[in-house]
């Protein structure tokens, strides 16, 4: 298997973690507000990379500290203005605004790495975000123009978050990168969730807890790692998989059934992700 083909699967296995995270955020939203879950996303994930850190399997010197900040804080901005907008707005319509962060990560690679966006890899993009779309089914912003925009913006600061990983990735290992993730989510949303008072915790909703952080963290991992090895242009297009496996989930755990266009969303998605799966990307231009 070449290294482009390992960073696809990568990549899809990552997107099916995050899917499993968001299920059990869904879940999860019955007993905790919005502030908890995106600390207990982060925290769950920390105490996970715990072992590995004591055995020495994450060191954490690093020259760029700027970079992981960056990361962290725009990681949670994106967190907290996607749940903002799937209060606010239908999910459909949240769920897709969120995911034009392959579009901007995609631009980003285009004019900061100067990545070239061959015709299969851009059709790719197109294509998954129509994907997105049919199996979303936004009806128009079906809520406050307020949070339309900034459903909007947690793509865009997925999207930067997300960049930073790449440009990070250049140099940092990979347990480095997730472990000042977790550790900056996990201050920055636990300051907010001390604001907004924190609900009392039950065994009950342990397995919730576990549900959200441990997914989360593999696919970080794993996305991390995918970003290592193949260009951010043609993985952000892999990323759409992510709303392909949601749907399957919603199917099995609450017997949400698509309907024709719904199926056909899924199969797009499909197409985008064997288009980016087997562009060759161009080489980066000069600077």
């Amino acid at each position: 298997m070449t290294q482009g083909a390992q960073a696809a699967a990568i990549m899809v296995a990552a997107s099916g973690f995050f899917a499993v995270t968001g299920a059990f955020v869904k879940l999860g939203a019955q007993h905790f507000h919005l502030s908890e879950l995106v600390f207990y996303r982060s925290f769950v994930g920390l105490l996970f990379l715990l072992p590995a850190l004591s055995r020495g399997g994450i060191q954490l010197g690093t020259a760029r500290p700027w970079a992981h900040l960056t990361r962290g804080a725009m990681g949670v901005v994106s967190m907290g203005m996607y749940f903002y907008a799937v209060v606010h707005l239908p999910l459909g319509t949240a769920v897709t605004l969120q995911y034009t962060s392959p579009i901007f990560i995609a631009l980003l690679s285009l004019l900061y790495l100067r990545e070239r966006i061959n015709l299969r890899l851009a059709l790719g993009l197109l294509l998954g975000f129509v994907g997105v779309v049919l199996v979303m089914r936004p009806a128009g912003l079906g809520g406050p123009l307020l949070a339309g925009a900034v459903g909007l913006g947690s793509g865009l600061a997925a999207g930067i978050a997300l960049f930073s990983v790449k440009l990070l990735s250049k140099t940092e290992p990979v347990g480095r990168i997730v472990f000042y993730f977790s550790l900056l989510s996990s201050a920055i949303s636990g300051v907010w969730a001390a604001v907004d008072g924190f609900s009392p915790l039950t065994w009950e909703s342990l397995p919730l807890l576990l549900g959200m952080g441990i997914p989360a963290t593999l696919g970080q991992l794993l996305i991390t790692r995918a970003y290592q090895m193949a260009p951010a242009s043609q993985m952000s297009a892999l990323s759409y998989s992510t709303v392909g496996f949601a749907a399957l989930l919603g199917l099995a755990l609450w017997h949400v059934h698509p309907d024709l266009l719904g199926w056909l969303g899924l199969g797009v998605l499909v197409l985008a992700g064997l288009l980016a799966a087997t562009a060759t990307p161009a080489p980066a231009r000069a600077a």
